[in-house]
């Protein structure tokens, strides 16, 4: 595969930075800054609009090149749940998903930079359904406090995914970066060529 630009990843998340190497993709890491206020928008709105922030602000030290900005949240019944304030917010959080369906949508914002400028937003939604857990299972995942980072206050790639009964859609979207949608984007938009 080859790569037009450099291409920037507008994201501290470990998570997303692996999805782009298992993509094959050679990146780097920007700092980015974007104000994550956004008032009451539905869940797709939303991180189409905080991916485009983050992109918008990375801060980066080449002209030509592409900005991958990216945000994830959980949503159950139309109701956002981001990253958990304290680990009453995950119990909370966990209690709330326990044996439910509730959706991941993550916002993409592929920015390209220089005299082909151009930027594309979209969002990828996958459903995730929990088994029913106990206050000791949800006690000893939150004692981990790998949930503590997390939209929803759960990873999928880690211990927590014995408790997921099944998804439908993209694996990685949960992860915090949907592959499939993004290679097709990129390749659409001749960002990077086979």
């Amino acid at each position: 595969m080859k790569q037009k630009e450099t291409i920037y990843l507008a994201s501290k998340s470990p998570r997303r930075s692996e999805i782009l190497s298992l993509m094959g993709l050679r990146f780097q890491m920007a700092e980015s800054d974007a104000d994550e206020k956004t008032g009451r928008l539905a869940p797709a709105a939303m991180v189409e609009l905080l991916s485009k922030r983050k992109a918008e602000q990375a801060v980066v030290p080449e002209k030509n090149c592409v900005v991958i900005g990216s945000d994830t949240v959980v949503a159950y019944r139309g109701r956002v749940l981001g990253k958990p304030k304290d680990r009453e917010d995950a119990k909370r959080m966990l209690r709330l998903l326990s044996g439910k369906k509730s959706a991941v949508y993550t916002g993409v914002t592929v920015q390209v930079r220089g005299k082909d400028a151009r930027t594309v937003t979209f969002h990828t939604k996958t459903e995730v359904f929990f088994d029913e857990l106990s206050d000791a299972e949800i006690d000893e995942y939150i004692a981990t406090g790998d949930p503590m980072d997390k939209a929803g206050a759960y990873g999928i790639q880690g211990m927590f995914g014995r408790h997921i009964a099944g998804i439908r859609g993209d694996y990685y979207n949960v992860m915090g970066l949907p592959m499939n949608d993004l290679y097709k984007t990129l390749i659409k938009e001749k960002i990077i060529f086979i």
